[in-house]
């Protein structure tokens, strides 16, 4: 089975489907799709730079069979492209190469729950990832969902969900502020910092 793993367009992280069965000594085509509301949100309209890896896997043991390099393909707009990123908002943290801007609230982006917005700035030489931990609403504390992976030199904007049922056992109605920290690691599960509590009002 193969299947496309830590994809990006014109450097922002978008995610991509795509899982194919071959048989031993045998051929597919595939497609390798991506997330149209994602492509929306990071304001792309113009495919020039497309990046991602390769996960090929036994499917009746799962054993991991090769994950390839970040795979690079420009396309015929590539050339003279400058794509636009957008990090307008309230930077809540700038260090170790990384960038969080905090840009809003997002009340009916998510069916599961409102989203903090975040855009992400990965420029350092290595995937990170970026999860949510010890987080309070109103201060009270409650289990967002948060876990954004970035290739290096690329960008993301991501969802910081928390979901409706947790809000409710809690009375929550309006959120007046958010604590939370960063736990950031790179791609062999060391941490690279866990951030002090951060404060974000709504």
């Amino acid at each position: 089975t193969v299947q496309a793993r830590k994809s990006a367009i014109n450097g922002y992280m978008i995610s991509a489907t795509m899982s194919s069965d071959v048989a031993s000594g045998k051929k597919a085509n595939d497609t390798l799709s991506f997330s149209s509301s994602e492509l929306d949100t990071c304001g792309i309209d113009t495919i020039a730079s497309i990046e991602f890896s390769l996960h090929i896997f036994d499917p009746d043991t799962f054993d991991t069979l090769y994950d390839s390099d970040l795979i690079n393909l420009n396309t015929n707009m590539a050339e003279g492209f400058n794509q636009n990123y957008d990090s307008s908002g309230e930077t809540i943290y700038d260090e170790n190469g990384i960038k969080i801007v905090y840009k809003g609230l997002s009340t009916d982006g998510s069916i599961l729950g409102p989203e903090i917005i975040l855009y992400v700035e990965n420029n350092t030489d290595q995937v990170i990832t970026i999860q949510a931990r010890d987080t309070s609403v109103n201060g009270f504390m409650i289990d967002p969902s948060l876990s954004t992976e970035i290739t290096p030199g690329n960008k993301a904007v991501s969802g910081m969900t928390f979901f409706s049922d947790q809000l409710e056992e809690n009375s929550i109605t309006d959120f007046e502020t958010v604590e939370t920290s960063f736990h950031i690691f790179d791609g062999n599960y060391n941490t690279i910092v866990d951030t002090a509590p951060i404060t974000i009002t709504p």
